[in-house]
């Protein structure tokens, strides 16, 4: 028998929090025998996966699947696919916490619209637990293509659809699609949640909130930026955009080719505002990103503003200690402009 659904969580040192987030699925209105929870330990250094073996003692339809190195949320995620076995997905991160008994309406609405992806809003509570703000960003709406729905209801404002956790995908729409998360350390899950949306030819939204986001301190996104991180923002999501706009498949309408287009240009125009913010001592990690990832670099070039040129001219310069030098005072210059605002 298949099961109804699939929970996968990308498990990084969340010890202090996981507790809560399983807790929260297993007080669900879904038998354990009809769903099951998919933990991804990545590779972490603290106790998350004593906590999760202690969960998976308790509950058979837990797997704990181990990573022998740090492959990012995208790279767990993507193990959790290749061995998922319920109908429908649902991407949980392990600090945060789903709604109390609100699985069972979910499928129904899933099964009686044959949805491919159904959006519903989530709320943000601190640390511990006490609510910060609702985020009702979507309302009820009709069933329609993805494409049809951006267009709608979120011309100009599609980055607020970047989040992958506030989503049911049914599972064989995802393997069809051959849907999985680019290995880059950061916005792996907005490109994800964006090819999805385009794909899908039957999407719903709704407004109830059934999603609990913890805002934590010390989870991945809150940790310090470093070169690796900013250039897999800027210049390896970039690249990832623009192959979706080169991909035929997605057949995209000019409303969300321009989309597209004007998250590329923020991509190449803000780069070096953001590179020279980063600790001087991060620079020279960020030359090296440079010039190991060259064909992601020259495939921005088109959506370059002046100042973006000009650090790639003296990136890709024919001696390397000189360029760098050339690089580092570049970047000196515009720090000492925009530290000023």
């Amino acid at each position: 028998m298949q099961l109804k659904l699939s929970f996968i969580l990308p498990c990084y040192n969340v010890e202090r929090y996981i507790a809560d987030c399983l807790n929260s699925i297993y007080a669900q209105d879904l038998p354990e025998d009809e769903f099951e929870v998919i933990c991804v330990n990545d590779y972490s250094t603290d106790g998350t996966r004593e906590v999760v073996s202690t969960f998976a003692a308790q509950h058979s339809n837990l797997t704990l699947i181990d990573h022998s190195k740090n492959l990012t949320a995208g790279g767990a995620r993507n193990s959790g696919i290749k061995v998922v076995r319920g109908e429908y997905i649902w991407f949980v991160d392990p600090d945060d916490m789903i709604k109390t008994r609100c699985v069972d309406g979910l499928i129904e609405r899933m099964e009686k619209g044959k949805l491919d992806l159904l959006m519903f809003n989530f709320e943000d509570v601190d640390e511990s637990l006490n609510p910060i703000k609702e985020e009702l960003f979507l309302d009820d709406s009709e069933v329609m293509t993805g494409q049809e729905y951006v267009v709608s209801r979120f011309k100009g404002n599609f980055g607020l659809l970047g989040i992958v956790w506030r989503c049911i995908f049914r599972t064989q729409f995802i393997i069809e699609n051959q849907l999985s998360y680019p290995m880059i350390r950061k916005s792996q899950d907005v490109v994800f949640i964006w090819k999805a949306i385009l794909k899908a030819r039957r999407l719903q939204s709704v407004k109830n909130i059934y999603y609990t986001f913890r805002v934590n301190p010390h989870s991945v996104t809150h940790i310090s930026r470093n070169a690796v991180v900013v250039f897999s923002e800027r210049v390896l999501f970039g690249k990832e955009i623009i192959d979706i706009m080169k991909d035929k498949s997605f057949g995209l309408c000019p409303e969300l080719v321009q989309e597209l287009n004007n998250s590329v240009l923020w991509c190449a125009n803000t780069n070096v505002e953001v590179v020279a913010r980063l600790p001087k001592n991060e620079w020279s990690n960020y030359y090296l990103q440079m010039k190991q990832n060259g064909s992601a670099l020259k495939s921005l070039r088109p959506f370059e503003n002046w100042k973006n040129k000009m650090m790639l001219r003296i990136g890709f310069g024919e001696w390397e200690w000189k360029q760098r030098t050339r690089l580092v005072v570049f970047l000196s210059k515009k720090r000492k402009l925009w530290m000023q605002e």
